[in-house]
């Protein structure tokens, strides 16, 4: 399914003290909403909920400037302008800017709820943070990121920091110049930390040469057969020749656009891919980290604590005290 915001049921939402607009998909292609605030001029959010039955292209103009995603959950496509076809999963961040107006497509795709925020950011305001030619306007960003047809993206996994930043400007309590002056700050620390992480992948760049966005795409690509099967994943000579890349490439372009390893990201996919498995309380820890494509549970349960700060029977437990007081279960 095809749309455009114009598209969108658009109904005035009561936020207080703010220009605030509720989209709601249509009902022919699931459930969910989209809600758009402009704390500043020059500085638009959109906070999206969705619970879709198809995939849905939502298709719509970027000026020049800057463009910041964080998925929450579920899977995002973005293509714009022949600068390349990227899929942004959970737990994952992109950053996007633009030389000029252009129209992008976003694929919202159906399977699993999708969260995420997304933030519109005028040149002018960028610069009017950082300074002309510091942050994301410096030269650092352009040797870190690579343009085509006037296009740079750069995706990586989230920080801790992002997500507690994230986290607090979706709930944001307040109302009126003290919502508009919370969620300027949490934008400005999301900027900050965007620019931190593109600033420490331009070093790393200086000293290998940058790949081009088709290049990038075949890295996305390549993500994409890896986490396939998590229980039988193909190897590294193998994911590089379904990919259409070199080993070295590969290799190299796994760290520039995921901050990580071919193996690291597997195992964070894996990780991440139990923890929804415990959360939904379904299956026991042995039976997720098979699922998942773990044979050693004592490796699994070190692996999890590690990457989440607490056990996976601890979360499993806590599952199914949810489920048993949803049921009103004593």
């Amino acid at each position: 399914m095809r749309l455009t915001e114009a598209d969108l049921l658009a109904e005035q939402s009561p936020a207080p003290g703010g220009d605030r607009r509720i989209y709601r998909v249509p009902t022919a292609a699931g459930e969910g909403t989209m809600a758009c605030e402009q704390p500043r001029e020059g500085l638009q959010s959109k906070i999206g909920r969705h619970d879709l039955l198809t995939d849905v292209d939502f298709e719509a103009g970027s000026d020049s400037g800057f463009q910041l995603g964080f998925v929450l959950s579920g899977s995002i496509r973005m293509r714009a302008g022949g600068g390349g076809n990227f899929r942004v999963g959970a737990g994952h961040m992109v950053a996007q800017t633009n030389a000029y107006h252009r129209l992008h497509t976003v694929t919202h795709e159906a399977g699993a709820p999708i969260r995420y925020l997304v933030f519109h950011i005028a040149r002018a305001r960028v610069e009017g943070y950082f300074g002309a030619g510091e942050g994301l306007s410096s030269p650092s960003f352009a040797e870190a990121v690579p343009s085509e047809k006037g296009i740079r993206i750069h995706s990586r996994p989230m920080t801790p920091a992002m997500r507690a930043a994230v986290g607090q400007y979706v709930v944001a309590p307040y109302a009126g110049a003290t919502r508009r002056l919370f969620l300027e700050s949490k934008a400005m620390e999301l900027l900050a930390l965007t620019a931190d992480g593109i600033g420490g992948a331009g070093a790393e760049a200086s000293a290998t040469p940058a790949l081009r966005a088709a290049d990038i795409a075949r890295i996305h690509d390549a993500r994409d057969i890896l986490v396939a099967d998590l229980e039988d994943p193909p190897s590294l000579r193998e994911l590089a020749r379904r990919a259409g890349v070199n080993e070295q490439k590969l290799k190299r372009g796994f760290r520039q656009a995921f901050d990580t390893t071919v193996f690291g990201y597997l195992q964070q996919h894996r990780l991440d891919a139990a923890d929804a498995l415990l959360r939904a309380g379904e299956l026991n820890v042995s039976q997720a980290a098979l699922a998942v494509g773990y044979v050693h549970f004592g490796h699994f349960a070190a692996a999890y604590r590690k990457r989440f700060g607490r056990p996976p029977s601890a979360v499993l437990a806590e599952a199914r005290r949810r489920v048993i007081a949803g049921f009103g279960l004593p």
